[in-house]
């Protein structure tokens, strides 16, 4: 699984912006469900995907939406590790 470190890089979520230690609920996997739609452009298209929606939310300023990306980022990464960043 990435390290906490190593999302927070890529993402660019402060340690304190994190939901560290939370368990994905219902609603985190359903975003997960989401973006596997477009697994078949590739695991590591849809981790582009997912990193690339958790700056959006940090752009616009709203970190708790991030933060929840990350938890599906982080089960994400678990799921399909081929999609693990280089």
């Amino acid at each position: 699984m990435s390290s906490i470190k190593e999302c927070a890089t890529f993402t660019r979520l402060a340690p304190d912006e994190m939901n560290l230690g939370t368990q994905p609920s219902a609603r985190h996997r359903a975003l997960l469900s989401s973006y596997l739609l477009s697994l078949w452009r590739g695991p590591k298209i849809v981790r582009r995907m997912i990193v690339a929606d958790i700056g959006i939310w940090l752009d616009l300023g709203l970190p708790a939406q991030a933060s929840d990306l990350l938890l599906v980022l982080r089960q994400f990464l678990s799921d399909y590790p081929e999609s693990r960043f280089e």
